[in-house]
């Protein structure tokens, strides 16, 4: 800022009137000012200063020259203070102008002058004491002086650059950016008033350059450095005085250049730069004050160059500029510490780009000296401890020495303390310390070290906002962390946050910005890796897309060119693997190569490009088999390991992938040496992997994996047992939360099954389902690679129901392959195989249990598989032949023709597309075969016949002796040839059909669990040929073949069952060994008590399993009634009544504790009941065979029968142990007579019989012997066309007349069909007294006949409800299990009594007399609990019947038509009903009474009419003593009579003293009251007693 001058105020005459001693004064003030000037001595200043102040005492105030001495004495000491810094010098001169000021008032011509000097002296003022309020004066007192002094005014450029200047220091101190651009138009207007010569020209250019370049540090536009450099040039264009002032401003043109270049990237601005310096620096020559300084500048701009260029010669000259610099500092000089600096970061510049360790080297040792001569305090001492600690992550990043990460982070930590919030260095320190964490924390693999690593970055970026700088750093940072976080920890929503990051961080590179590069490279590694979770498609190619960019925008001869390449190459691979298109590997490859090519012989990236081609080619041959792929792939691979010697870093991973290609070699060509050689690589990768190397886990791994394989080879248990040791040490290394424990536990676990499939040792498969359940910990729901680990779990679980039986494993392995279908939606590569697995489970469970809902799912998961298996696809065989075997099995269940017509469709087209010599042929072949007989014996058809033996002809010349399957292929295609000779008795046909079935028989021995099917095969054969031909020698044997069949202890309980009816039929059709009947029964009802008891877990499954079709044929649906009729024949009536109790109410009977079922055991001894079931189901695991062919390759048959007659005997022995048991001797045998009596204490129990043979009534009493009573009226036939009657007359709901009628009719034929024999023994026989209590136990469809309501029906006859009391019960068992325990209630007690009332429930017709119902039993019972309405949900209803002993439903009651267990009671909405399930598994020990208003609660199941599975029967099972229910629909307003009519009697003698063995004679007053009032037959009949 220019003050005015004592030259430029002070006249050169004083007035004439002035005294001659100011005169005099004045004037040597001014000599000594002038001795100051010349000879720059500080005493001249004190003799002027001395002179002038003497004048002014003498110079009074009205005196004309008091401005000019005020003025002069202002600037002397205002100059004074400037030598001297004695601030009261600048105090008296600021007095002095505001004097001056005030002697020239506005409109005064000197006024600007006086305003000029006071606001120079105020600005000096303010940067002394920093005093806002002296800046704002000076400005305003500025402003008024330009004001003053107009365009024409030759001071007016000394008051623009005057005021500039105090706006820009205003600015300096608030940043308003107001005042810069004021500032700068000042300067802007005070350019052209000093033109070309002008003294002020220079001054005024160099303010313009200072205050733009001030201006683009806020705005960062580019025009103000652009304004810069050319008033730069302008200045340069100047006659200058000397080479100084040329160098400075060449030097402050550099820097601009250099600014220019930061921001457009423009090479000609940082070359001119460069040019400038080099200039300067011949203008400041060695000895020059600022030489080393440019020195430094230069190198700066060099190093620059070369970060843009990427020319070493820049970096090497640059580095030899900084020794040169550094050889001028000295270890006492003050700028040694900068110049240790600057030559330590060029070093490790290049040393990351030739990998020269003595650059490396170099750098630390001088940043160790540099932060030696920086201790705590120094203000360079951060910057030294940052830059050391870059250098040692570099080295860290070479060496794999975790020291120099460590010692890194703790410089970066100490670097990071020194630089508090507000320090601009400490974004860099944040970010080079979110580096290094970053890299520590991939290292020791915990999360908290990457959480600091992040917390580090997002520290640097929110300060970057704060600063308003630029972030991109910062954000590519954060991105990198979140990646490495996701890499660890696996959550998805760190991938995202990582692809956001690099997402902004792109918006910020446009095209042609130099670290565009490396942002397209993050954001395209990172999408990549999202692409490969989630298997979005867009993100592939989205990522593909910016790789394609990066390699366009860089240029072939960069160093980066060739990790673009592989970039790209490895996001073309990724594609290839979803879209299987041949571009893309091809493409790939052909990337690779070019990289390869780039990399010659000694290049130091030559090993990577050898490794990656190779995994390329690897990855082609997976898919197009072109061995030349795989040979390439290998010849690389060699060759990088040969680039990596002994102790060389790289030679690990070369080992891993020589050993992975040699052994995809071996599987293909099978040459034992590639498979030794794979060994080899692997054992030296492990020895180069000692106890504690980071990389002995993969080893462990790759080692364990090819073991494994030459096993499988080999069958060199050393091997598998050597895999198991290494993949058990792998995981060892892989402790609980090791983010790669997931690799390891899938490892072993498949290595354990390889074991057990070997060994049949139940531990490796359990440590193996161990492994399995631990991985999912890894892998929590919704992480798409969740399906692998569940498909794993789900195929050991369903080997361990094979082995166990435990139906607990298929309903989890089922559960398991649902939830890989959800995470494997339509376009999932493995959704195809993931359907076929759960079919497979679905299809298991089926055999198991019978459930339909089971194989419908699995033929629509086959059927969709199929949808995404074109033809050609691995999978679409299998699939075929899947649902082909799926749809067999519905045929079997519905009997429908399409399924079958669509299941030999399937086989055909599977045979169309495999080849001859396709292994699976054969098998594809024989379930054909089986398909078109059974499509046979429906259509009649011998072209399906035909067909069938010529593909089983075929198929057995292509099978020789010691196939697998020609015993299957010779049973088949017997039993085709007898199926034709059934047809033309063609006696030839049977003839070859009987020497096929021998000769599969020969090839089963005895222990074969498939020998059954050979033997009955066989015996069917010879029974044919004997109806045939009558040869006795044919039947004998016939029926020998089926014994022998039934007691093949090691083959299936439910074939046993078959073969051993099929002996009973033979012998009962052909009367030949009747002698051996009561034997065949006994054994036949064995089997069964077997095959129910343990074929399934869940009571529903049995009854589905009962309802098959194919159940007829295996078992026999009457077989108990069958045998009855029997022992009945033979006058065994005891035997007749054990064989009913036995055969009838199976599924019940497993739900009771009469007959110690196993849940009875397992309370007593949990360990022998899971053993005995998990042997029972292991013998039957062919339940229900459906004929269709599924043989394990591999499968030696002789380790089959060892295994299977090692389970029988272990069976035989655990059935011995469990008999042992107290209370168990009767387990699994008939239960004796004179226990089953018992059921007769309170009147006789009356079994009917149904069956073909014969029809009989056996009535037991409790005494003596037990009364037959003949039905012969009572064929299947009759009381099948009864129980139709019965059925359409409740359902149809005829005319109130034509109802009674029928029903009428109806009653009679029971009574005379059934009904009055029994009675008359009664009444005859007996002599039971009138009123007397009886119990019904019919079979067959004998059950659904209201047998209790029969009777003559005419004038003076006496029906059965006149004469007796009836109830009934499932069987006899369930009457004596009511009767257990019993206790009546004390005198004391009443019942407790809950009704449950529902007069509304959603979907249901309205009930309005339930609450008059509900209101008529409260008047008896006042305190009973009602649930009603809203409150009538399924667990509310549930937890009140555990704490009841009576109660009462008023509501709705639905008796399911397929599935009985799913009959219910309708309570609140469809969601809350009661079913009967529900209500057998809540078990009620202390319940006594059930009455039932609702309908259909007793109706039963005509599909399995023996089993009495009705709710009725339920509540009676659950524990409850009596039960009374309905057969049919029941009318509404019948409950408050029956409901009052029962209550009255039950409370007859008060409420404390009731008895629930009243309940059946209560039932009758109840219906006795109905038939008063006259209501139709339908309507009263319906009531019916169960229990006591």
């Amino acid at each position: 800022m220019d003050a005015a001058s004592p030259v430029d105020v002070v006249t050169p005459s004083v007035e004439s009137d002035v005294h001659e001693f100011i005169r005099s004064a004045f004037m040597a003030g001014s000599a000594a000012w002038d001795e100051f000037h010349s000879f720059n001595r500080y005493d001249d200043l004190c003799v002027c200063i001395a002179h002038y102040k003497k004048a002014l005492g003498l110079c009074p105030a009205s005196h004309p020259n008091r401005s000019l001495i005020l003025n002069n004495l202002g600037l002397a000491l205002q100059t004074r203070f400037k030598v001297n810094g004695e601030f009261p010098d600048l105090e008296e001169s600021i007095d002095l102008y505001q004097e001056d000021l005030l002697l020239h008032p506005v409109n005064h011509p000197d006024r600007s002058s006086s305003l000029n000097n006071l606001a120079c002296a105020l600005v000096l003022r303010f940067d002394t004491n920093n005093s806002v309020s002296d800046l704002d004066q000076c400005i305003k007192h500025h402003r008024e002086a330009l004001s003053l002094r107009s365009t024409s005014n030759i001071e007016r450029s000394v008051s623009l650059g005057n005021l500039g200047y105090a706006l820009l220091v205003r600015f300096n101190r608030t940043e308003e950016m107001a005042d810069l651009d004021e500032c700068i138009q000042h300067h802007q207007e005070c350019l052209p008033l000093c033109p070309i010569g002008h003294p002020r020209r220079s001054t005024t250019l160099r303010n313009l350059e200072v205050t733009l370049r001030a201006r683009f540090g806020r705005t960062r536009q580019l025009s103000d450095i652009d304004k810069c450099i050319r008033y730069h040039r302008d200045e340069l264009s100047l006659p200058l005085t000397h080479d100084l002032d040329r160098s400075a401003i060449l030097d402050s043109l550099a820097s601009a250049l250099l600014i220019r270049f930061e921001e457009k990237h423009e090479m000609v601005s940082v070359d001119e730069g460069i040019q400038c310096y080099r200039e300067v620096l011949r203008l400041r020559p060695i000895g020059h004050p600022e030489h080393s300084e440019t020195l430094r500048y230069l190198a700066n701009a060099l190093l620059q160059r070369y970060k843009q260029g990427g020319d070493s010669i820049n970096l090497d000259e640059c580095i030899s500029l900084y020794k040169e610099d550094l050889l001028l500092c000295p270890p006492s000089h003050p700028r040694r510490p900068a110049a240790l600096g600057h030559l330590a970061v060029a070093l490790v510049t290049r040393f990351k780009l030739e990998e020269e360790m003595q650059d490396l080297e170099d750098c630390i040792e001088y940043h160790r000296e540099n932060l030696a001569l920086c201790p705590i305090g120094h203000p360079g001492r951060s910057a030294t401890l940052n830059n050391l600690g870059i250098a040692l992550q570099a080295r860290f990043e070479n060496n794999s020495d975790k020291s120099d990460l460590e010692e890194c982070i703790q410089h970066h930590l100490e670097a990071l303390s020194l630089r508090p919030i507000g320090n601009p260095d400490r974004v860099a320190s944040l970010i080079n310390l979110g580096i290094a964490t970053r890299l520590w924390a991939k290292e020791t693999r915990k999360l908290a070290d990457i959480d600091r690593s992040i917390g580090y970055h997002r520290e640097s970026l929110s300060l970057r906002r704060i600063n308003r700088s630029d972030p991109f750093f910062a954000l590519n940072n954060l991105g990198s962390a979140f990646k490495t976080r996701y890499e660890q920890g696996g959550e998805m929503a760190d991938l995202d946050a990582c692809v956001g990051y690099h997402q902004e961080a792109l918006e910020l590179r446009p095209i042609g910005h130099p670290d565009r590069s490396s942002a397209l490279n993050s954001l395209g590694t990172a999408l990549r890796a999202r692409f490969e979770q989630r298997e979005e498609l867009a993100d592939l190619e989205t990522c593909i897309s910016y790789h394609r960019e990066d390699l366009r925008q860089c240029p072939i001869n960069s160093s980066h060119h060739s990790t673009i390449l592989g970039n790209l190459a490895v996001a073309l691979m990724t594609q290839f693997n979803q879209t299987v298109k041949r571009s893309h590997i091809d493409e790939c490859i052909v990337l690779h190569q070019e990289c390869l090519r780039m990399c010659p012989a000694g290049h130091r990236e030559r090993s990577a490009a050898l490794s990656n081609l190779g995994a390329a080619l690897l990855m082609r041959f997976k898919q197009y088999s072109q061995i030349v792929d795989l040979n390439d792939c290998i010849s690389y691979h060699t060759e990088d390991l040969s680039l990596s010697p002994l102790r060389h870093p790289g030679r690990l991973a070369a080992l891993n992938n020589l050993g992975i290609a040699l052994i995809t070699r071996f599987q293909q060509t099978s040459k034992v040496v590639d498979l030794e050689k794979c060994v080899e690589c692997h054992r030296e990768a492990l020895s180069l992997s000692a106890i504690g190397h980071p990389d002995r886990i993969f080893a462990l791994n790759n080692l364990g994996s090819a073991l494994h394989t030459r096993f499988e080879q080999t069958a060199k248990m050393v091997d598998l047992q050597e895999a198991i040791g290494y993949q058990k040490e792998a995981l060892s290394l892989r402790p609980v939360g090791h983010p790669d424990r997931s690799v390891s536990l899938i490892n072993l676990g498949n290595a354990l099954k390889t074991r057990f499939l070997q060994e049949d040792d139940m531990a490796d498969l359990e440590e193996c389902i161990k492994c399995y359940r631990e991985d999912l910990v890894y892998c929590p729901a919704g992480r798409l690679d969740r399906s692998m680990i569940v498909g794993n779990l789900g195929a050991a679980l369903l080997l361990r129901f094979g082995k166990g039986g435990d139906a607990a494993d298929v309903d989890e392995c089922i559960k398991y392959g649902r939830e890989a279908l959800s995470l494997r939606p339509v376009g999932h590569s493995e959704r195809a195989s993931t359907l076929n697995n759960v079919s497979i489970a679905l299809a298991t469970r089926f055999k198991q249990r019978g459930e339909p809902a089971d194989l419908v799912e699995c033929i629509g998961h086959l059927q969709d598989c199929l949808a995404i298996c074109p033809m050609g696809h691995s999978l679409r065989s299998k699939t075929l032949n899947n649902l082909g075997t799926a749809l067999t099995e519905r045929y079997e269940q519905r009997s429908e023709l399409a399924d079958l017509s669509e299941c030999i469709g399937y086989y055909r087209e599977d045979l169309l597309v495999s080849p001859l010599d396709n292994p699976s042929r054969p098998r594809t072949l024989i379930n054909l075969s089986n398909a078109l007989t059974r499509r046979f014996s429906r259509s009649r058809s011998l072209d399906d016949l035909a067909e069938c033996i010529g593909h089983l002809r075929q198929c057995l010349s292509s099978c020789q002796s010691t196939h697998p399957l020609r015993a299957t292929i010779l049973d088949s295609l017997g039993s085709a040839l007898l199926s034709r000779f059934e047809v033309t008795n063609e006696i030839a046909d049977v003839n070859e059909c009987i020497r096929d079935h021998r000769e599969a028989l020969s090839l089963h021995p005895i222990g074969d669990p498939d020998r059954i099917i050979s033997l009955h095969n066989l015996g069917y054969a010879l029974q044919c040929r004997y109806k045939s031909g009558a040869d006795a020698a044919d039947i004998e044997e016939c029926i020998l073949r089926y014994r022998e069949a039934a007691e093949h202890i090691t083959s299936s309980v439910s074939m046993r069952l078959h073969a051993s009816n099929s002996r009973i039929s033979a012998i009962r059709q052909f009367k030949y060994g009747s002698e051996f009947l009561g034997e065949a029964y006994a054994s036949s009802l064995d089997l069964l008590d077997r095959s129910i008891l343990v074929a399934a877990s869940r009571v529903s499954g049995s009854h589905a399993r009962m309802t098959n079709p194919s159940f007829d044929n295996l078992r026999g649906r009457n077989l108990a009634a069958d045998a009855a009729s029997h022992a009945i024949e033979v006058g065994q009536l005891k035997a007749a009544v054990e064989v009913l109790e036995r055969g009838r109410a199976l599924l019940f009977t497993q739900l009771g504790n009469y007959r110690a079922p196993l849940n009875d055991l397992a309370a007593i001894d949990q360990e022998l009941s899971g053993r005995f079931r998990k042997l029972s189901a292991a013998i039957d695991l062919s339940t229900l065979s459906d004929g269709s062919v599924e043989i394990e390759d591999g499968v030696d048959v002789k380790d089959i029968v060892a295994r299977r007659q090692k389970e029988a005997a272990e069976w035989d022995r655990t059935l011995e142990e469990i008999r042992r048991l107290e209370g168990f001797k009767n387990f699994l045998r008939i239960t004796p007579f004179d226990c089953l009596k018992g059921a007769a204490k309170n009147g006789p129990v009356i079994l009917i019989n149904i069956s073909k043979y014969r029809s009989d009534a056996v009535i037991v009493r409790e005494t003596g012997e037990p009364l037959l009573v003949p039905l012969p009226e009572a064929t299947p036939f009759n009381i099948r066309a009864l129980a139709d009657t019965i059925t359409q007359t409740t359902t149809a709901r005829p005319e109130e007349n034509e109802s009674n009628r029928i029903l009428q009719d109806l009653l009679r034929d029971i009574w005379r069909i059934i009904a009055e024999p029994i009675v008359v023994q009664l009444e005859r026989t007996m002599r039971l007294p009138r009123g007397s209590r009886i119990w019904w136990i019919p079979t067959s469809l004998a059950w659904l006949l209201p047998i209790h309501a029969s009777g003559p029906y005419q004038q003076g006859g006496r029906n059965l409800p006149d004469r007796f009391v009836s109830s009934y019960a499932p069987n006899m068992s369930a009457l004596i299990r009511a009767r257990i325990g019993f206790q009546p209630i004390l005198k004391t007690s009443r019942p407790r009594l809950m009704i449950v009332a529902q007069s509304g429930a959603e979907g249901e017709q309205p009930l309005p007399n339930v609450h008059n119902e509900v209101a008529l039993i409260c008047q008896f019972a006042p305190q009973a609990r009602v649930i009603e309405g809203d409150e009538c949900a399924r667990d509310t209803v549930l937890n009140g019947l555990k704490d009841t002993t009576w109660v009462h439903f008023a509501c709705h009651g639905n008796q399911h038509p397929t599935e009985p267990f799913k009959s219910h009671f309708s309570l609140r909405t469809r969601d809350t009903s009661l079913t009967l399930l529900d209500i057998i598994r809540n078990g009620l020990p202390e319940a006594e009474l059930a009455v039932l208003s609702a309908c259909h609660s007793a109706a039963g199941d005509k599909s399995t009419p023996d089993e009495i599975i009705h709710l009725a029967a339920g509540m009676l099972f659950a524990g409850f003593r009596n039960v009374v229910g309905t057969m049919w629909a029941m009318v509404d307003e019948d409950g408050p009579v029956i409901a009052e009519e029962f209550y009255k009697y039950m409370f007859r003698n008060g409420p404390e003293a009731v008895d629930c063995r009243d309940s059946a004679k209560a039932l009758d007053m109840g219906v006795r009251m109905l038939r008063r009032r006259r209501v139709p037959l339908e309507r009263w009949i319906n009531f019916v007693h169960y229990g006591m």
